[in-house]
This record gives C-alpha cells, structure tokens and sequence, in this order.
C-alpha cells in the first residue's frame, strides 16, 4: 500500500469516528491506470472467450456450478468453525 500511496495512485484519507481506520481512495493517475489495467483484461477475456467458440458456454456453466459450490462449502465451514467455538466456550 504505500508504495501505491508514494507513486501518486493511491491516497489515505483520516478515518472520521476512528483514527485506527484509513480509508484508501484511487487518485486520478489511480483511475487511469485500472482503466488500462481493466482494458487488457477484457481484450484478453474476449480472446479466450474466442478461443472457446463453441464450448464457452459449457465452460460458464461450469465455473458458474463451481462457485456456487465452493461459496456452499465456504458457509457450511464458517458455520462449523462457529458452533466449534460456541461448544470450546462451555
């Protein structure tokens, strides 16, 4: 972070209820720079999606079944881990 704060991309701003908090905003050279950044990634995502031709939506499915899942197992396991706690306190 403060190498991003020292190249003018990214600013720190005083928190106003706690001062332990420092809100991050993107600078105007910050900005500029994600647009670039967001660019490539999507000239980059068009030429994989490309590359998929026939197959892209198999493959969307897919990742669209795989995260679902892994955002399930992700709940189900904080879940755990908080009735884990809950009985250690007893």
């Amino acid at each position: 972070m403060i190498k991003l704060v020292e190249r003018g991309l990214v600013a720190r701003m005083v928190g106003a209820d706690d001062r332990r908090q420092v809100p991050l905003h993107l600078t105007a050279e910050g900005e500029t720079l994600t647009g670039e950044l967001s660019e490539v990634g999507h000239l980059f995502t068009g030429q994989v999606a490309d590359l998929l031709g026939d197959d892209l939506s198999t493959v969307t499915a897919a990742l669209e079944r795989l995260t679902a899942a892994a955002t399930q197992a992700t709940a189900l396991s904080h879940e755990q881990m908080a009735v884990g706690d809950e009985t250690a306190a007893r």
